[in-house]
């Protein structure tokens, strides 16, 4: 039971003062390697284990697995995170005087968006 306690009390803390838990530090590291990834789409190795979903630009398409062991690949749980939370990172796109919606005409609204961007949003959402 104590260590439950403690364990509460360094998570209050820790978010408090602006902290990460380690779970946050996870998807914190994990969604920004993946987002210089697939932005700078280097290296090819690992940018061609992701595949783009074909209805959304900023999407990635979860890998079908049958075996409960492969939901533990590294491009299965980053994708799954990936699809939670670049909607909450990109902004969304706004129409034009003529109201046409063109993709990544709004600041931060694709993957030119600078990474220092990305990392404060995500820790914002971590934090929150």
């Amino acid at each position: 039971v104590y260590l439950l306690y403690i364990i509460y009390r360094f998570t209050y803390f820790t978010s408090f003062i602006g902290l990460l838990t380690l779970h946050h530090l996870y998807i914190y590291h994990a969604f920004l390697e993946v987002f210089k990834i697939i932005k700078n789409r280097t290296p090819i190795a690992l940018f061609e284990l992701f595949t783009p979903s074909n209805r959304s630009n900023n999407l990635l398409i979860v890998p079908k697995v049958k075996l409960d062991i492969a939901k533990h690949s590294i491009v299965f749980k980053v994708s799954s995170l990936w699809n939670d939370l670049i909607p909450s990172i990109l902004t969304k796109c706004h129409p034009n005087a003529m109201g046409i919606m063109v993709p990544g005409s709004s600041l931060g609204s694709d993957m030119s968006v600078a990474v220092s961007v990305v990392k404060r949003k995500l820790k914002e959402i971590l934090n929150s």
